[in-house]
């Protein structure tokens, strides 16, 4: 997998989150942290993933529930699809209730976090970092990968 991606459409995305899933199943990779400012397109990467497992659910952004959940009943490697968006949490204790550590150790369990710097002072090594940044003249996202 590349270490950077441009995207200039909803199909350039659509494309990177195929590429992005295998790969985080090739290499049992189950944390994705997206990092980058507010409408830079993480929310929309989480529904083409989402949609690449055929969750049926509107996937919206779960700004204000922190965390949902989807069951996985077509992957032979995720049985659950966890999306959490740390955006309004005031400080790393916040998260808590949540239990993230737990969570990222269950290999069973893919999880994609939006605003991550919120709770996470040095990112898992678990997770693979995706930093989206976008050209506001041409709107072309970059997308850079990094593992810790």
């Amino acid at each position: 997998m590349q270490n950077s991606y441009s995207v200039k459409n909803l199909q350039d995305l659509e494309n990177f989150a195929e590429e992005l899933l295998k790969w985080l199943q090739d290499n049992s990779i189950n944390c994705v942290l997206l990092y980058g400012e507010l409408g830079v397109g993480k929310t929309a990467l989480v529904q083409k993933v989402a949609k690449l497992f055929g969750i049926k659910q509107k996937i919206t952004s779960p700004t204000f529930v922190i965390m949902k959940d989807y069951p996985l009943q077509n992957s032979s490697v995720f049985s659950e699809f966890i999306h959490i968006d740390a955006y309004r949490l005031k400080n790393k204790d916040d998260i808590k209730a949540f239990d993230i550590d737990n969570l990222v150790k269950d290999n069973k369990k893919l999880i994609f976090i939006e605003w991550p710097e919120k709770i996470f002072d040095v990112a898992p090594s678990e997770c693979l970092s995706i930093r989206f940044t976008v050209d506001h003249k041409t709107a072309v996202r970059e997308l850079a990968l990094s593992l810790p």
